[in-house]
């Protein structure tokens, strides 16, 4: 039984936008790009300059590259296939005998511009971006030429594969402080203690991702340059299955939660040209051992090493680009961009709701209804689609009006009747257009999760329904997962079915659509029933997530908030931050904001981004679900440390271990509840979420909590401000 709403794209009210799309855009906000669609297709010219094809991008603008080491026209090519980002790509090459005069080694690089490239140890953190495709006949390594065995497998001395990255030292001799390479079937992390020992003979070459070929991978590194034990690295990679971050030498540095700990620059000024000015900058491209190739070696056995000479290896590279956050490189995942009209700014999908307890379909909410061949309505609690009786081509949709966002967001409803079994079935979408959407459907006797990407219908489950069990409908994302749950009392839910978000770009501007249709005549077709659109069960309160502020305005917003708590300090709202601020030297500073109203944590989440702490001494900030002070779930800031707080029936007690607060990991707060568990949760960006702890859901939860910010301070002579943003609204 197959719905014609795979093919909904005949109904005009569904369609918001063409869905198709093949890369990445190229990210407006970053501070350097490398693409090269600005160049024209065909072998780039050899040597150090570079002028593209349009004016001279470098160092004045963001796009293009400051030189490229090569020695001849063939060992770069733009290509417009493959591509991951925008319309062209760049062919790389190096083969023995591509020595670039006066310098060591075979070599295809590409310098960036300048200043962007360039950073220094203790600056802030940098965030990279590329994409790159090793081809079929792609070599992780090569035998190391002086210790050749009787053939290419009992060479266990090996160089690294061509592929090449590095934060290189403005140093006219030695190596770089930290690589990206291949060696043994992997990418490889490579930090040199100094420009001239290699990682590999002190213990430094950590395997991070085992080759993969044929594919575009993207890379996402955020990079902390520091000389010193509290530099780091975090390296995401997404293979097709959405980023994934990657280990080095995490397990080896005690309280290490990212990729690699340790340093990242060099800080002796004898490693730098000028030890007056010790920067370094990013180099990419292709660079291997300049006896891979040669004609004349041979194995012990007498066999040629390469018989392939000059052996060459090819690269596809993409997406260079350089920015200050994340989000000015990460604008979009592998695969493309997410469809026209999906925003960042859209609010999260849990802010909108509907009791459907009116008379009349809410036009502040939603869209006049599709009513073909039968009725939308709502009355008694309900949204009522009712096809007419022998209606052979019934099409019954009701639509918000606005676009919203379900990213670290939910939206559920109650199933409160079902369409009759026959030709006949009724959907709860997150609808981006008619070829892009998520949904729950029901048909027949069966209840169905299903994603429509690219006009591509998958099921990725399928349940035998059960009005009891399956009484509630629901699809959340959460840590770069969209999951389709159902629950029998809008409390406890059972995941169903899940995908990676970075396979479903399009949910950040998606519209909550019910949707009823007929495609034979059907004496009796039933009428489907909705209620409790994002309101939960027990008592009607509001989900907590459909409470959110940007705090953008220049007053607290007294219709969200009750009036605030400035006992010896301030609160305050301005330039996109809720700011408290305790007095100097105050005895007692107490600063609270509290909603207004009272919301239910239950199946929801609320999050923030700490943008500053206060600073040190007696005192604290906290971030808190309150119902009083024996019945709180809370995150806690004091002194540099960050602690998961919970109080059942009793004083609060500390869950899980404190956390040392790292500004760069734990900007983000958030608590949640799902299935009988409530997670506190941290995340350096507002989109990949680590847990910290958990707690059996407590009964008093289900009776509501007020979200809370609060600070106090007692006697500190410079107490600082904590400054909140973005509560409840994503990155």
């Amino acid at each position: 039984m197959q719905s014609k709403y795979l093919a909904v794209s005949t109904l005009s009210s569904l369609m918001l936008a063409s869905a198709a799309w093949a890369t990445i855009p190229p990210p407006p906000n970053a501070i350097y790009r490398g693409g090269f669609d600005i160049f024209p297709l065909g072998n780039v010219p050899a040597g150090p300059t570079v002028v593209p094809s349009t004016a001279d991008h470098c160092p004045n603008g963001v796009d293009g590259w400051r030189r490229f080491l090569t020695i001849r026209s063939g060992q770069m090519e733009v290509v417009s296939s493959p591509v991951a980002e925008g319309d062209r790509a760049l062919k790389a090459q190096v083969q023995y005998g591509d020595v670039y005069p006066g310098m060591s080694e075979s070599r295809t690089l590409m310098d960036p511009c300048t200043p962007q490239s360039v950073f220094y140890a203790g600056d802030p953190d940098k965030w990279y971006r590329w994409q790159v495709q090793l081809p079929a006949d792609y070599r992780s390594d090569f035998p190391k030429w002086d210790q050749l065995g009787s053939s290419d497998a009992t060479t266990t001395a090996r160089k690294a594969g061509a592929y090449n990255v590095e934060w290189h030292n403005a140093g006219s001799s030695g190596s770089a402080p930290m690589y990206m390479k291949t060696k043994n079937g992997s990418f490889t992390l490579c930090n040199n203690p100094d420009p001239f020992t290699a990682c590999s003979e002190v213990g430094r070459e950590w395997f991070i991702l085992p080759l993969q070929r044929g594919i575009w991978i993207d890379w996402l590194v955020d990079y902390h340059p520091s000389a010193g034990s509290d530099g780091f690295m975090d390296i995401w990679a997404d293979t097709g299955g959405g980023l994934q971050l990657l280990q080095a030498n995490t397990a080896q540095v005690a309280g290490c939660t990212h990729t690699y700990c340790g340093p990242t620059a060099y800080g002796d000024p004898a490693f730098f040209d000028n030890p007056n000015d010790k920067f370094h900058y990013w180099e990419v491209g292709l660079y291997r051992d300049l006896h891979v190739g040669d004609p004349a070696q041979r194995y012990t056995s007498g066999a040629l090493v390469y018989p392939d000479s000059p052996t060459p290896t090819t690269v596809y590279f993409d997406g260079w680009a350089i920015g200050n956050t994340r989000a000015s490189v990460y604008n979009a995942p592998l695969g493309g961009a997410p469809p026209a009209g999906c925003s960042q700014t859209n609010p999260a999908v849990a802010t909108l709701s509907d009791t459907f307890g009116g008379t009349s379909i809410d036009t502040t909410k939603w869209a006049p209804p599709t009513q073909t061949q039968g009725t939308v309505t709502e009355s008694g609690g309900f949204l009522h689609e009712a096809p007419t009786a022998n209606a052979a081509a019934a099409g019954l949709l009701l639509q918000s009006n606005g676009t919203y966002d379900l990213r670290s967001s939910m939206a559920w409803v109650r199933a409160a009747q079902v369409v009759a079994n026959g030709t006949v079935d009724t959907n709860f979408t997150l609808l981006a257009d008619g070829q892009n959407h998520v949904s729950w459907i029901f048909s027949g006797t069966t209840l169905k999760a299903r994603k429509v990407v690219g006009n591509v219908n998958t099921y990725l489950a399928s349940l035998t329904y059960d009005p009891a069990v399956h009484a509630f409908w629901r699809i959340r994302e959460t840590a770069g997962s969209v999951y389709w749950e159902t629950s029998a009392d809008g409390s406890s839910w059972t995941i169903q079915a899940n995908d990676l978000t970075s396979r479903l770009g399009f949910v950040c501007g998606v519209k909550p659509t019910f949707y009823t249709e007929t495609w034979a005549a059907m004496a009796s077709p039933g009428e489907a029933r909705f209620a409790n659109f994002n309101v939960a069960p027990s008592g009607g309160l509001p989900l907590v997530s459909s409470l959110s502020d940007s705090f953008a305005g220049t007053a607290i917003d007294l219709t969200k908030w009750a009036p605030p708590t400035q006992t010896q300090g301030t609160v305050t709202e301005s330039g996109g931050f809720l700011h408290e601020a305790p007095t100097a030297n105050a005895a007692g500073a107490s600063l609270l904001l509290q909603s207004s109203g009272t919301y239910s944590l239950n199946g929801s989440a609320a999050y923030v981004k700490a943008s500053q702490v206060l600073g040190s001494g007696n005192q604290d900030m906290n971030f808190t679900m309150l119902q009083d002070a024996n019945h709180l779930v809370s995150w806690l800031y004091s002194n540099g440390t960050l602690k998961a707080r919970f109080a059942n029936n009793a004083a609060p007690v500390v869950l899980g271990t404190p956390l040392t607060y790292n500004p760069a990991v734990h900007v983000w707060w958030r608590v949640r509840e799902a299935g009988g568990t409530v997670f506190w949760d941290t995340s350096p960006d507002g989109l990949t979420w680590t847990n910290q702890a958990t707690a059996a859901t407590p009964t008093w939860l289900a009776t509501g909590i007020k979200p809370v910010f609060f600070v106090e301070s007692f006697g500190v002579a410079a107490p600082g401000e904590a400054r909140f943003a973005s509560f409840n609204v994503g990155p």
